[in-house]
C-alpha cells in the first residue's frame, strides 16, 4: 500500500483511546465520526510468529569514502520557507538557517559518531549524553538548582555592522538564553521551570539559578536548543526588543556558514564563513568548513523533490518511504542509500481508569494479538523495529534491546491470540468486548493501521469500530482523558528521554491513557531529582521494563525511512541529522568530489 509519511522533527501527536466495552456493561461513546475500514493485507493467524523482519542500520559504524576536498556546492531540499530568522518569535524548528549561521553552547560530537567512534548514531532525533558532547562551551552543574557555562575564548561574530566582528562574550549567551523563556513566540515561553536568574560572571562565564533541578535544562533546553546570537541584533540600548534579527540580511554568528541570498518560496543560498573556528577532528588539522556554499531549494511537493534528487539538482534527501525507496533503486541506481528510524512511533492509547482497560489483562490481551513481525511486513515492507518505545535503541545507556528483555516483559509484545483469548476468559470477557479506537480521519497512515489492528482484535473477540474524527475533534478527546476508548496516535520519540515518560504521570497533560500509578509518579520524580547523569541513565532503563510490564499502551512498530544521496556527496554518508536542531551541521563536515 502506497503512504506518505514524513520524518518528523518536532514533538509529534500521540495514539488516541481505543474505547473497549466489554459484554461486561461499558457501552461505547457514540460520536459524529466516520467510520473507515482502511485496508487489510494479511489474515492474522493463530500462531507464534518467528521473527523474519530487518531492523534498520541505525547503529552499525559507517566508513568513509575518499579523502577531503575542498570547493564546491552542496544542494538540499527544504519543503517551506523559514517562518523566521530570529529564535526569540519560531522556534529553531521554523528559524533552521540558524543551524548553519550559529553555535549552540553545545553539539554531539562528530568524531564520536558513525563515521569515528561510532558511540552517536546520527540520522535521527537523538538524547546525547554529556560525554558525547562537545561544542563552544564547557559545563559544571555545582549544585542542582546551578548550571555553569564557561565559553571558548576567541571566537567572532561577522564582520558587518552592527556587530563589526567582535566577540562572543558571555552577555550574548545571557541575552540569547533569557529570551528562550522570556519572549512569548520562544519555545521555552510556557516552560515552568524558568532561570531565576542568568548572570555573566566574567567575560567568558554564564551562571544559570533554576529553583529546582530538572535534567532537561542543561541539554534539551539550554545548550543545544539555545543559538547565541549578537545582543545588539536583537536588544536595543533600552533593552528592549529591536527585531533587528527577524530581517535575515542582518543575520550574524559564528557558525560554519553565511546567510548570503535568501528568496522567498524558491531557494536559500549559504556562503562559507572563512573565519569559523571548528576543525575536522577525523582529518586532524583540516579547516572547516570544505565547501563553498550550501544551496537550499524550497520545493513543498515531495514528487518535485524526488524528481530533483533524479535528476542530480539534489545532492541529499532523507525522509523518504520504503515505497519511494524502492522506485528510486531501480531509476537511479547510482544513488547511495541508508535507512533508520522514524522518530514518530505509534500506539493505541486506551482509558486505563475504565473498563475493560483498567483490567492489565485486558490490555495484555491485546498487545498479544498483535503480530508486530508481520505488522512491519505489510504495512513498512519489511523493515522497521519490533518495540521502539518509550526508549529509541539509539539512546544506548538506556534502552534493553528486546531479546534482553525479561521473559514476561517480552511475553507482552509476542505474537500469541491463544494466550490473549485466555487472559481475555480470565479477565471475564468470555463473550468478548465491543469498543472503538478514534483516528484523524485524514491521516491515511492511521486509517491503515487501525485497519490492521482491527482485523488482529477481531480474532480475539475483541470487535473495534474505527472512529475517525475531523484533526480538532480527535486531538481534543486524546487530551480530554474522558473517551471510553482508544485513541491511535504517534508519539515524538528521543527528544528528550528525561521527559519521555511523563506521558504516564499522573498530572501531565498528555498523559492520554490517564494512568495512575503512584509508584511510577514518585520514580519519576526522583530521576528528574537525580543529579548523576549516568545513575539517572539507568533509573530511566529500570523504569521502561517496568513501563512495558505495565502495557499502559499498546504499542506498535516503528517504521524505518530511508536516506539517498549522490555519489560525489562525501564525508557524511547519509548523515543529514544531528542530537536535537542541527540539521545544517552535518554539512560542516561534508566535500564534493566529482572526481571520475
Amino acid at each position: 500500500m502506497r503512504k506518505k509519511v514524513s520524518l518528523i522533527f518536532l514533538a509529534c501527536l500521540m495514539v488516541t483511546a481505543l474505547t473497549l466495552a466489554g459484554c461486561k456493561s461499558v457501552a461505547p461513546v457514540q460520536t459524529t465520526g466516520t467510520t473507515v475500514t482502511g485496508k487489510t493485507t494479511s489474515v492474522p493467524g493463530t500462531t507464534t510468529s518467528t521473527p523474519t523482519t530487518i531492523p534498520p542500520d541505525i547503529t552499525k559504524p559507517i566508513a568513509v569514502s575518499g579523502q577531503p576536498k575542498y570547493g564546491g556546492t552542496i544542494t538540499i531540499r527544504w519543503g517551506s520557507d523559514p517562518s523566521d530568522f530570529d529564535q526569540g518569535y519560531k522556534s529553531a524548528w521554523y528559524s533552521y538557517t540558524l543551524d548553519a549561521t550559529n553555535d549552540t553552547l553545545s553539539v554531539p560530537d562528530w568524531k564520536k559518531g558513525p563515521l569515528g567512534t561510532n558511540e552517536i548514531p546520527f540520522r535521527m532525533m537523538n538524547d546525547i549524553p554529556s560525554d558525547l558532547r562537545t561544542g563552544i562551551s564547557t559545563w559544571s552543574l555545582p549544585d542542582p538548582q546551578t548550571i555553569v557555562f564557561k565559553i571558548k575564548p576567541g571566537l567572532h561574530f561577522l564582520n558587518k555592522p552592527p556587530v563589526n566582528g567582535r566577540e562572543l562574550v558571555a552577555d550574548d549567551v545571557v541575552t540569547s538564553v533569557n529570551r528562550l523563556f522570556s519572549e512569548p513566540g520562544a519555545w521555552l515561553y510556557a516552560y515552568a521551570n524558568k532561570p531565576v536568574s542568568v548572570t555573566a560572571t566574567d567575560k567568558y562565564t554564564v551562571t544559570f539559578k533554576f529553583a529546582s533541578f530538572d535534567p532537561s535544562l542543561l541539554h534539551n533546553r539550554i545548550s543545544e536548543t539555545g543559538f547565541i546570537v549578537p545582543r545588539e541584533l536583537v536588544k536595543g540600548a533600552d533593552g528592549k526588543e529591536n527585531g533587528l534579527l527577524r530581517d535575515w540580511h542582518n543575520a550574524n554568528g559564528t557558525g560554519a556558514f553565511m546567510l548570503k541570498d535568501y528568496v522567498s518560496g524558491s531557494s536559500i543560498l549559504l556562503v562559507k564563513n572563512p573565519d569559523y573556528w571548528e576543525t575536522d577532528p577525523l582529518h586532524t588539522g583540516n579547516k572547516l568548513p570544505y565547501v563553498d556554499e550550501v544551496k537550499v531549494l524550497i520545493i513543498p511537493d515531495l514528487n518535485t523533490a524526488l524528481s530533483a534528487l533524479r535528476a542530480g539538482k539534489i545532492d541529499q534527501m532523507s525522509g523518504i518511504t520504503l515505497q519511494d525507496a524502492l522506485s528510486l533503486k531501480k531509476t537511479s541506481p547510482e544513488l547511495k542509500n541508508g535507512t533508520y528510524l522514524s522518530n514518530s512511533v505509534y500506539a493505541a492509547w486506551p482509558n486505563d481508569q475504565i473498563a475493560p482497560f483498567n483490567d492489565i489483562r485486558v490490555r495484555r490481551a491485546l498487545s498479544m494479538a498483535i503480530d508486530r513481525d508481520q505488522l512491519i511486513k505489510d504495512l513498512y515492507s519489511g523493515i522497521g523495529e519490533k518495540l521502539a518505545l518509550f526508549v529509541y535503541p539509539s539512546q544506548s545507556k538506556a534502552y534493553t534491546p528486546f531479546d534482553q528483555l525479561p521473559a514476561e516483559t517480552k511475553a507482552n509484545y509476542n505474537y500469541n491470540p491463544d494466550a490473549a483469548k485466555k487472559l481475555l476468559a480470565d479477565a471475564g470477557y468470555t463473550t468478548g468486548i465491543k469498543t472503538q479506537i478514534c483516528i484523524d480521519v485524514a491521516d491515511p497512515t492511521l486509517q491503515d493501521l487501525s485497519a490492521q489492528l482491527k482485523g488482529y482484535w477481531d480474532k480475539i473477540g475483541v470487535q473495534v469500530t474505527i472512529d475517525a474524527q475531523a484533526f480538532a475533534t480527535y486531538n481534543n478527546i486524546r487530551y480530554s482523558k474522558t473517551y471510553n476508548g482508544m485513541i491511535l496516535s504517534g508519539w515524538a520519540n528521543a527528544a528528550a528521554l528525561w521527559n519521555n515518560f511523563d506521558i504516564f504521570r499522573g498530572d501531565h497533560y498528555s498523559n492520554w491513557c490517564n494512568v495512575k500509578d503512584s509508584y511510577w509518579d514518585t520514580q519519576i520524580g526522583k530521576v528528574a531529582a537525580t543529579l548523576d547523569e549516568n545513575t539517572r541513565y539507568q533509573m530511566v532503563k529500570d523504569l521502561n521494563v517496568y513501563c512495558l510490564n505495565q502495557v499502559w499502551a499498546i504499542i506498535t512498530p516503528t517504521m524505518a525511512l530511508n536516506v539517498f544521496w549522490q555519489p560525489w556527496f562525501k564525508g557524511v554518508e547519509g548523515i543529514f541529522y544531528m542530537g536535537i536542531y542541527h540539521y545544517f551541521k552535518p554539512f560542516s563536515y561534508a566535500w564534493i568530489d566529482k572526481t571520475p
